[in-house]
């Protein structure tokens, strides 16, 4: 019997976030509100405790020994705490923790980041422990994570991978599309799928990567998402909320943490999952952080 339901992998983010109406470049930008925050791992992570608070969930992440690394340690001590069914190992190596810059505009519902990179990127000290589901977070940003780590991924497990770099390098790329064939679901946004792809169209770049994994591939965007699953191609539409000023931080993890956890239970319902990815993506960026 495996011990979790879900292992959450990867970069762990120290975010320190400003929220703005409109950025403008080369301007002093007046803040509506700032806040500290954990992000990347721990926001998917925090998800899916909140979707099902007796699922059982392992994050697994690498920090520096610095004061953001502190504070990390501070939070998931918190969350271990509050919430049962979570637990975490946060293993030094390095440092540096990653930690990011945010600016979130809620007129154009965009954000932008400036990130320096951390122990996360280049480390391969991930604990993972037995579970029916690992999603690697930020997979194109993890280095470390290789295709002798996913070999290592229980038999009958799923293996899930969301992807945050807008453009990446050839060798990004081919190093990328060796992993397809190790994950069960590829999750990303348009930009990204694009990137990876070298296509233009988000469609082109689901049906690519839907041939290489061994599921399903979601390209998602603010309006709806492409999926390609075995050869079946489907669009889901979304609610795009294009009236109201919002902070879309943290969006895409609350639509992986979604479509996992319903995912999980009934596998058979794809295109249900996505729609309710969406759904719950979209009330996430409505409530209060």
């Amino acid at each position: 019997m495996k011990n979790f339901d879900f292992c959450v992998v990867g970069n762990l983010f120290v975010d320190r976030v400003q929220i703005v109406n409109k950025f403008i470049s080369g301007a002093s930008n007046a803040s509506i509100s700032v806040r500290d925050s954990l992000g990347g791992t721990y926001n998917t992570a925090k998800n899916l405790c909140e979707l099902d608070n007796t699922t059982k969930i392992f994050l697994s992440t690498v920090i520096g020994n610095d004061k953001q690394g502190l504070y990390a340690l501070e939070v998931l001590d918190q969350s271990k705490h509050d919430r049962k069914g979570f637990d975490y190992h946060a293993r030094y190596d390095g440092d540096k923790t990653t930690a990011a810059l945010i600016i979130c505009e809620t007129e154009k519902k965009i954000r932008s980041s400036i990130v320096d990179w951390g122990a996360c990127k280049t480390s391969d000290k991930f604990s993972l422990p037995e579970s029916k589901w690992y999603h690697f977070m930020y997979l194109d940003t993890i280095h470390g994570i290789t295709e002798e780590i996913f070999k290592k991924v229980p038999k009958g497990s799923i293996i899930s991978a969301d992807f945050c770099l807008s453009s990446h390098t050839v060798e990004e790329k081919r190093r990328i599309m060796k992993m397809m064939k190790y994950v069960d679901y590829a999750i990303l946004s348009e930009d990204s799928a694009n990137s990876i792809t070298d296509q233009t169209l988000e469609v082109y770049s689901a049906m690519e990567l839907g041939e290489r994994v061994k599921k399903a591939a979601i390209v998602h965007s603010p309006k709806g998402s492409f999926v390609s699953s075995q050869g079946h191609d489907f669009i889901c539409s979304s609610e795009y909320i294009n009236d109201t000023k919002l902070d879309v931080l943290g969006a895409g993890d609350a639509f992986a943490a979604s479509f996992m956890y319903n995912t999980s239970k009934n596998p058979d319902s794809l295109q249900d999952n996505v729609k309710s990815a969406h759904a719950f993506a979209t009330n996430y960026i409505q409530g209060d952080r």
